[in-house]
């Protein structure tokens, strides 16, 4: 089923890059068939929205006054009640707050769009909520909502502020503007598109004080300052810079400098000029109608763009955050350099502009992007139909991979349904998954899930074992206990069973599986196992790990990241998952584990330099699995520890990795996805499971049964064989997701029976 009704929620729609992002997404859903509504305070815009066939609606949601808080959601109550929207998208901070409240309250699916970096107090993180799904306008702004509001990475699509390149072009009529001026026809016309208040308007003030200075060395410069204070009074720079006309006039009897005010046919203004100075949005419009550009705001100055400084100014959506600031002496030195140009030179920078914004900030891509972030937000009520039992909530990246895709594929399959999941800490659990979290430790809390669940899912993952804990064996056969006696259909989904010590732990086991109506399993082993522990079934249906579903991130987020940590681009990276060895069956000594470190990390760095490989070590349980991955990253003396990466950022690391090294489970699962060829470091019986069953040669038995040079002879052999492993796992990867995506089909089928 596809989402057709969108409201879009925001504080106002007056001029500004935020205003104009959300006019344009209307814009373009609209032609895609889909029916948008657009509410906030009003402003310029709505002329234009109303134009377009977009119903605008008028509330206050751009104050924090109380009164038109409460006005504003009972007003947007109200309407969503009365239209029934499939999707609420929210575009500022006050908005999505009301939005969250209300979306508790009714339901409804809710996503956001951070459109910039805003100071964060206590009790804005408090209030803030970013949605169930979140879409940002740059990479660094992504960054912001992960480091200052915990959202969890994978639910954070970065997004474009797209064009129309129609409307933005060199060959729009401004003759009309022209002529409003008093610009001659060979004037070169300096534009700056800016808010004018203090937060923002730091470069046309300081334009306005270079533009006696260019009008000296350059005779027929003009300088255009388009936009208007939204708050006027002290907050507001026109003052300052009509002053400075004011002294250029007395001074010199005429002013470079031209006070447009705000306008809504800023195209006109960016096909007149012959350079443009700004930030953000404005100079992408710039950059549409062919103009070269002096990047330039309140956060930093990048100066004049070219190809270099376009790739960085994308990570900030060009408002140059990070950058050195601004000031006369730089504004003047490139201005000058540009004015100097020959009409050839600057005609080549304009088309360069235009040809990078066509290519990477088209209309359909800021579409594609919301409607994939429409079509990935589940069902949202207060109750679940499928209720999710698995190790969730305690920061395990594999672990939390399982459940994202499991909801994803079995949501795909049927959108209307909603989900619960038992968690621990389930708040921060619940805004990490975008779906209603339960207590698990809360018998209460769980036994009013489960009476109100139609399905009850235990998995992924290898749930049902006792070799870490007998207690956590009878949790999750007591949670499938007590959603027999509810008589809830209940199912086993792509689990790993085993090993199981003891008679009891078996006999426990073998009679809760007994009732279960579906069991599937992520490998042969645990199929083999389980037909020998309970011998009386045999429609055991063999899977494969959900993981293997899950999709990497963007290019542009690896490069980020890789530039966040200082790690060189160029180097070809072998990717190392260690873990700690917890086993109460078999414990290790100290000596003994720091026997092995010592020897990997030799091993490893010989490797390292032999074959030219910069290691990452990499924790997928930051909790646990930091500290080794520390500690054999300094034994090694080579590569770099990185840490909080998301599943779909590692995925895509993976990617461009030459070899995986993990003792992690999803380690190995993520690296066949990506066809990595990898070394299995087998410390459970799982791993060397999973590796059998992929095929896959090279499990090492890690720390007992390591011997010396292991390592070494399984990368070159890996060496010798690329090509053939590689086209394996292909193989194998296309099988084992088909095999997981029928484990969907299957929940739906036994959901619906």
């Amino acid at each position: 089923m596809k989402l057709k009704k969108i409201l879009m929620v925001t504080m106002q729609m007056g001029i500004g890059g935020a205003e104009t992002h959300i006019l344009e997404l209307s814009r373009a859903l609209t032609m895609r068939g889909y029916c948008v509504h657009v509410v906030s305070r009003g402003g310029s815009f709505v002329e234009e929205l109303e134009a377009s066939g977009i119903k605008h609606f008028s509330l206050p949601l751009n104050t924090r006054r109380p009164s038109d808080i409460l006005k504003s959601i009972r007003g947007l109550k109200k309407l969503i009640k009365a239209e029934k929207y499939d999707i609420v998208h929210a575009h500022a901070r006050i908005p999505a707050a009301i939005c969250a409240y209300l979306s508790k309250k009714m339901g409804f699916r809710f996503v956001t769009t951070a459109h910039w970096v805003f100071k964060v107090t206590p009790l804005y993180r408090l209030l803030s909520d970013w949605g169930q799904k979140s879409l940002a306008v740059s990479e660094d702004i992504k960054q912001y909502l992960i480091d200052e509001y915990g959202v969890f990475p994978d639910n954070i699509r970065v997004t474009v502020n797209a064009l129309d390149t129609d409307k933005f072009s060199a060959d729009i009529d401004c003759s009309d503007i022209k002529k409003e001026l008093g610009l001659a026809d060979d004037s070169f016309n300096i534009v700056c598109v800016s808010r004018m208040d203090r937060s923002r308007g730091e470069v046309p003030l300081l334009l306005a004080g270079v533009a006696a200075k260019l009008r000296e060395k350059y005779k027929n410069v003009n300088v255009l300052l388009v936009g208007g204070s939204a708050l006027g009074g002290e907050d507001s720079v026109i003052p300052e810079i009509e002053a400075i006309c004011a002294e250029n006039m007395e001074r010199y009897g005429e002013c470079a400098i031209k006070i447009c005010g705000p306008r809504t046919d800023i195209n006109k203004f960016t096909a007149l000029a012959d350079v443009f100075v700004g930030a953000s949005r404005a100079a992408l419009e710039a950059m549409g109608a062919e103009c070269p550009v002096i990047l330039a705001g309140n956060e930093g100055y990048a100066g004049i763009l070219d190809d270099k400084a376009l790739m960085e100014a994308v990570a900030t959506n060009f408002c140059c955050r990070g950058c050195e600031m601004p000031d006369e002496s730089k504004l003047l030195r490139d201005l000058s350099a540009l004015c100097e140009a020959d009409s050839s030179t600057l005609e080549r920078m304009g088309k360069s502009m235009r040809a990078f914004i066509k290519e990477n900030y088209s209309l359909d891509r800021m579409a594609d992007d919301a409607i994939a972030v429409y079509d990935s937000v589940v069902c949202h009520k207060k109750h679940g139909d499928v209720l999710i039992s698995g190790y969730y909530g305690f920061g395990n990246a594999g672990d939390d991979s399982l459940l994202s895709a499991i909801i994803g594929e079995i949501s795909k399959n049927d959108p209307e349904l909603s989900f619960a999941v038992l968690a621990k800490n389930a708040r921060k659990a619940e805004r990490r998954f975008g779906v209603k979290c339960v207590e698990r430790f809360n018998p209460f809390a769980v036994f009013a899930a489960m009476c109100r669940c139609k399905l009850f899912v235990s998995g992924g993952g290898n749930l049902l074992q006792n070799g870490t804990s007998n207690k956590s064996l009878a949790y999750y056969l007591c949670t499938l206990m007590m959603a027999r006696i509810l008589k809830k259909k209940t199912m086993i989904y792509a689990n790993g069973i085993g090993p199981l010590y003891g008679k009891k732990a078996k006999k426990f086991t073998a009679s809760t599986l007994k009732g279960c109506e579906l069991v599937t399993l992520r490998e042969s082993d645990s199929a083999k196992f389980l037909r020998e522990l309970v011998p009386e079934r045999d429609d055991f249906i063999l899977s494969a790990d959900p993981a293997l579903l899950l999709k990497p991130a963007t290019d542009e987020r690896i490069d980020f990241i890789l530039d966040k940590h200082s790690i060189p681009k160029e180097k070809r990276y072998i990717i190392i998952s260690m873990r700690e060895v917890v086993n109460k069956r078999e414990s290790f000594s100290e000596t003994e584990w720091d026997d092995f470190s010592k020897q990997f990390a030799s091993e490893l760095g010989e490797l390292c330099t032999s074959k030219g490989l910069y290691p990452l070590f990499i924790p997928m349980q930051v909790a646990l699995d930091s500290a080794v991955c520390r500690r054999v990253c300094e034994l090694c003396g080579k590569g770099s520890f990185v840490s909080g990466l998301s599943v779909s950022e590692l995925i895509a690391l993976m990617a461009r990795s030459e070899l995986v090294c993990g003792m992690r489970l999803h380690s190995l699962i993520y690296a066949m996805a990506c066809a990595v060829p990898f070394v299995a470091l087998s410390y459970d019986p799982k791993v060397r499971a999973f590796a059998e069953y992929a095929e896959i040669p090279y499990v090492i038995d890690a720390p007992e049964g390591w011997e010396n040079g292991a390592l070494i002879n399984a990368v070159n052999s890996i060496t010798e064989n690329r090509e053939q492993i590689i086209e394996k796992e292909k193989n194998k990867a296309s099988e084992f997701r088909r095999l997981a995506e029928n484990d969907a089909v299957l929940a739906i089928k036994l959901l619906r029976a």
